[in-house]
């Protein structure tokens, strides 16, 4: 018998000897977190009138904490779950008996409070140690012993609570004191044992670093990788010397500087030359044995370019998609790996035109013989991220002048007027190198010179130059033909890129192959466009991304196709900036942001999707009001489409599990159809109020609202049994009726609507499908709850075959994975559980992974 069992045991047989039968019923029926907060919220109804029904919302904390304890203490002291209920039933069981008397249940929940304080990061070792190591078991009984503590703690308040004389409730007499007192030093012991775990924890965290750091060894492979080269972008043979900058940047991370991951930034506003630091920097330095470029303006950016270096060293494989957080991961990895080896290979990491956005800091390396370089505008985000930093001014004036003069068109002649010329523009343009550069180009290939620019243009300035680059009419006159027919012609195409990058105007990056421009310049091309070609031409793309985006098949999912949305969004997400800046100008893209959603739904990239969604909806907005609507009409498809978007809204903030799981949104999205339905009387707008109904139940299951949900499930299922019957389009409907008749305790009702599903589904889709898989798993939710265990584990285990066939890489591949692990590790078979969870760290899958009540 091992210890926790007996403790458990000798603690039941103390507390059968003071509890009714009735108490005992009370102790063995709260037996999860949701049993007893179904208790609570039961007192807190039955004493609403009372004043002190406040004091049970403070218990919240320690309950959650507590259950986080009971997870932890399940995995390493590999309890049952009758041991669990003994820490639920006995917190229920004191708080029913203190139940209306408010001083003693103030002092309870006073010391409950201060458990909660003392009580370690239990949920981050369950994290952490989800398989611990035979070499913890200190850490194993300092939460038993904590365990034992905590039940004493509850039988003391029993037994207190039980002998009912008045002076006890009132906190009087030699009774009340002996209580404070135990609780008082039962705390400090408490304090004591969650130093300990503490203490545990964090060498048993040392020694998983330890271990990693020995495993992470440069396999073969990497060393025919290495060196490794990985700038997007070429030496610029016209790059001005700026020596004091380099310098700084050699000094700091070059090969004389201390052992240790060393990290610099050039700040400093756009246009002043800090990439172009960056990229000679990169190809001057023979210090590195692998050298990262990184464009990190924002989360898609970055994720791209880490995938492209994961490729390029062999870490993913040929069409392989891994979840952002997997790539990251690799890639973080093998620049550790470099930096623990007996002779430890040196890399450099640029983080171009980096901005802040959220997750900024996973992207972050480590490693003792890595350097990192970040060029910014942000001052605050370089001193959050980098050690040492240095401001990026414009050229100095004379440097300004011999930057334009030294590259000057043959022929022309090194006079004082050309000097003074160089000199009064450099003057004019605030002595900005981007502008500079501009000018440098524009003069040299149209053959002039700095005077006659001088002549021709009056008075340049940088507004000047955005309007008027080196992309005008006369330099370019191939530009605008490019713009009405892109791909008619490959080999003038060809003849154009190859025109543009001769210029330096646009550059291919190494790897992906794709044509880049800066953002600058872009604006620049925007800019000399007229309002009507900038608008016909924003028409003309809006055509192309809508018509080459993947989109959904017959409702199916995309993620046969995040190869090729990962090209695509930075493309949208653009477009979209730009229709900010020209908003006057251009008619609204109502079809743009929305076409994007499900990719970054189904990715869990709900911040940039939100995003997208919001854009979305303004511009629906704006298009209510606009007198050009590219055919759509204003009453009838504006309206749909922004009802759809509220939808969608609704339905990232449930998945996301934020606070009402969208419920409000799908409100407002029935709202508009319920309208649209009076007005017009249409059978599509009907059928769609079915789907926004549906979605408004699921949100309620969400949220609680179980009751509430029912009817509006029960008569979603009428409608689609009256029109076309259960069929492919609609059989996900019954099953959230399934799911709903299970979680009110009606399994009967719900196998019957789960078996109408299962069986369009296996006549019309196909027995190995996704949606056969999902039918499964609210199957196996549905026999688990029956207590069917065998046949649940089976139904899962079907699920995730299916899923980890058609789709590895999808968090609901790995959620499965997750639900079969821990089923097995509650029946006790530690070795199947531990098999599983790699499964579920490949997809990168949280186990509150949503808030679906499946």
């Amino acid at each position: 018998m091992d210890q926790l069992t007996k403790i458990w045991l000798e603690a039941q047989v103390l507390q059968r000897q003071h509890l009714t039968v009735k108490e005992k019923e009370t102790v063995e029926q709260i037996d999860s977190y949701e049993h007893l907060c179904e208790k609570l919220g039961k007192i807190q109804a039955q004493y609403k009138l009372e004043r002190w029904v406040r004091l049970l919302a403070r218990m919240d904390p320690f309950v959650s904490r507590l259950r986080s304890f009971a997870t932890v203490l399940s995995v390493f002291a590999q309890a049952k779950p009758e041991v669990l209920s003994f820490v639920w039933g006995s917190v229920a069981l004191v708080l029913e008996l203190a139940a209306g008397h408010s001083a003693v249940l103030e002092s309870i929940v006073d010391t409950f409070e201060q458990m909660e304080r003392v009580l370690p990061r239990f949920q981050c070792y369950v994290e952490e140690y989800m398989s611990p190591s035979p070499t913890i078991t200190h850490l194993r009984d300092a939460i038993r012993r904590y365990y034992q503590e905590l039940i004493d703690q509850c039988q003391d308040y029993i037994r207190f609570l039980k002998a009912s004389p008045l002076k006890n409730f009132l906190l009087l007499g030699r009774t009340s004191r002996k209580l404070r007192a135990n609780s008082t030093r039962r705390l400090k012991r408490l304090r004591h044992l969650s130093i300990d775990v503490e203490q545990e924890a964090r060498i048993e965290e040392h020694r998983i670093t330890y271990r990693t750091l020995n495993s992470l060894r440069v396999e073969p492979t990497m060393a025919t990788v290495l060196p490794y080269h990985g700038v997007t972008y070429r030496q610029n043979p016209a790059f001005y010397p700026r020596p004091q900058y380099l310098e700084q940047i050699s000094a700091v991370l070059g090969p004389d500087t201390p052992r240790g991951l060393t990290s610099f930034a050039l700040v400093g506003f756009g246009g002043c030359g800090k990439t172009q630091l960056a990229i000679e920097y990169t190809h001057r330095t023979n210090h590195y044995d692998a050298i990262f470029w990184c464009a990190a303006e924002n989360s898609l950016q970055l994720s791209e370019s880490f995938a492209m270096h994961a490729r390029q060293l062999d870490l993913i494989k040929g069409d392989d998609v891994p979840q952002q957080d997997r790539i990251i991961s690799l890639v973080k990895q093998r620049l550790l790996s470099l930096s623990v080896n007996g002779k430890p290979s040196r890399w450099l990491m640029v983080f171009d035109n980096m901005e802040p956005f959220d997750g900024l800091s996973s992207f972050w390396p480590s490693g003792l013989s890595g350097s990192i370089l970040v060029t910014t505008r942000n001052k605050t985000l370089a001193k959050e991220f980098t050690k040492s930093q240095v401001s990026i001014p414009p050229f100095e004036p004379l440097d300004a002048q011999r930057f334009l003069l030294q590259y000057r068109t043959s022929g022309t002649e090194h006079t004082c007027q050309e000097d003074n010329a160089a000199k009064i523009i450099s003057q004019r343009l605030g002595n900005l190198p981007l502008a500079l550069d501009l000018v440098r180009h524009h003069v040299s290939a149209s053959g002039s010179s700095y005077k006659e620019f001088l002549r021709c243009y009056g008075e340049p300035s940088e507004p000047f130059l955005l309007c008027n680059g080196p992309d005008v009419e006369d330099e370019l006159p191939q530009l605008q033909d490019l713009l009405e027919s892109p791909v008619a012609n490959i080999y003038e195409l060809d003849t154009v890129v190859s025109e543009l990058m001769d210029g330096s105007l646009i550059d291919r990056n190494v790897g992906s192959g794709s044509l880049s421009l800066h953002r600058i310049l872009q604006d620049s091309v925007a800019h000399s466009f007229d309002a009507a070609t900038r608008s016909r031409s924003f028409s003309k793309i809006l055509f192309y991304l809508n018509g080459c985006f993947p989109t959904q098949r017959d409702g199916g999912l995309l993620f046969e196709q995040w190869y090729l949305c990962e090209q695509y969004i930075p493309h949208i997400f653009s477009v979209v900036q730009f229709y900010r800046k020209n908003i006057k100008l251009l008619d609204p893209p109502v079809m743009l942001a929305e076409i994007i959603r499900r990719y970054l739904l189904e990715k869990h990239q709900f911040t940039e999707a939100k995003i997208l969604v919001r854009d979305a909806v303004e511009i629906c907005k704006r298009a209510r009001t606009s007198s050009n609507l590219l055919g759509f009409t204003r009453y009838r498809y504006i309206p749909r489409l922004l009802s759809d978007l509220y939808n969608v809204m609704g339905a990232l903030e449930y998945e996301s599990n934020t606070e009402g799981h969208g419920l409000r949104w799908a409100m407002k999205a029935r709202s508009i159809r319920q309208e649209l339905c009076l007005t017009l009387d249409l059978e599509r707008d009907k059928c769609m109020l079915q789907v926004f109904q549906h979605n408004i139940a699921l949100d309620m299951l969400a949220n609680g609202q179980l009751r509430e949900a029912l009817p509006l499930l029960e008569a979603v299922h009428e409608y689609d049994a009256s029109t076309s019957g259960v069929n492919t389009d609609n059989f996900y409907r019954t099953l959230s009726l399934s799911i709903c008749y299970r979680l009110l305790g009606k399994y009967i009702h719900a196998m019957d609507f789960s078996n109408i599903a299962m069986k369009v589904i296996q006549e019309h889709i196909g027995e190995n499908s996704v949606p056969m898989a999902t039918a499964r798993f609210c199957w196996g939710n549905l026999l688990l709850c029956m207590e069917d265990r065998v046949g649940a584990y089976n139904a899962f285990s079907m699920c995730f075959l299916t899923r980890q066939k058609l789709m590895p890489t999808h968090f609901d591949t790995a959620f499965t994975a997750h639900k079969l692990g821990a089923m097995a590790l509650q029946n006790g078979d530690l070795g199947a559980s531990i098999s599983h969870e790699p499964r579920c760290d490949t997809n990168c899958v949280s186990s509150e992974y949503s808030s679906a009540p499946v």
